[in-house]
């Protein structure tokens, strides 16, 4: 994927913001190097304001 990505880094360029392509490379190089040497870690962190608040970890919105 990285690869190819960078073959057409110049195609992406004119699509988006230069934010997003070195965002999205990096991200590309990170997953190359995370199957390469097999160690692959998926986080998920809710920060919240209000302590008090019921968690938000339903996924109702994704049937609606």
């Amino acid at each position: 994927w990285l690869d190819r990505f960078l073959k057409n880094k110049d195609k992406a360029k004119y699509l988006y913001n230069k934010e997003f392509v070195r965002m999205w490379e990096f991200y590309l190089a990170s997953c190359s190097a995370g199957f390469k040497f097999r160690d692959l870690v998926v986080y998920q962190l809710q920060l919240v304001k209000n302590f008090t608040a019921p968690p938000s970890n339903r996924r109702n919105y994704i049937y609606q």
